[in-house]
């Protein structure tokens, strides 16, 4: 008797359970699924900004090559947008500030990489502030090749953040 009476109790009760326990799984899949989706949405965010930052110097890089050069034609710094860093100086200070705000979200690799861009913009920013405080080490210094250089290491920065964007969506 009492062994059918409990099993006429778990035969009441065992739908509420799977009921209950259905519903709290949900909501706990739920929630780890928007906040997965979140956590992608805000990595993308950061990597656009990050991205837009390197074509920013990528493009001004190419204007001091059609500088350097003395062509008439081509990009100009007038095109950049004006919020767009408008020196080496201030490109270098600028991608030092958007890749601490993206850190979280970037590889060991994709941190080396940009690292290694942005110090060599503080090595270029550091030599025009000697050319223009001496201008006999311009000949010395070559400006072309820094520049091609720091167009060329952006480039590569560029393709690693696609990486990184790609992997992400996986």
């Amino acid at each position: 008797m009492s062994q059918d009476l409990a099993i006429g109790v778990w035969s009441v009760v065992s739908p509420f359970i799977a009921a209950g326990l259905a519903a709290w799984l949900g909501y706990y899949f739920g929630v780890k699924k928007k906040q997965e989706e979140l956590l992608v949405s805000e990595k993308f965010e950061r990597l656009k900004t990050l991205s837009e930052g390197i074509a920013n110097l990528e493009y001004y890089c190419e204007v001091r090559i059609r500088e350097e050069r003395g062509s008439d034609i081509g990009p100009s710094l007038e095109r950049l947008s004006k919020d767009a860093p408008q020196s080496t100086l201030q490109h270098a200070e600028h991608l030092h500030r958007i890749l601490k705000d993206a850190m979280l979200f970037l590889s060991a690799h994709a941190r080396q990489e940009i690292r290694a861009l942005i110090d060599q913009v503080w090595r270029v920013a550091d030599m025009e502030l000697k050319v223009a405080a001496d201008p006999t080490l311009a000949s010395e210094l070559s400006a072309l090749d820094s520049y091609t250089d720091l167009a060329a290491k952006a480039e590569t920065c560029i393709e690693t953040l696609h990486h990184e964007a790609r992997s992400s969506s996986k």
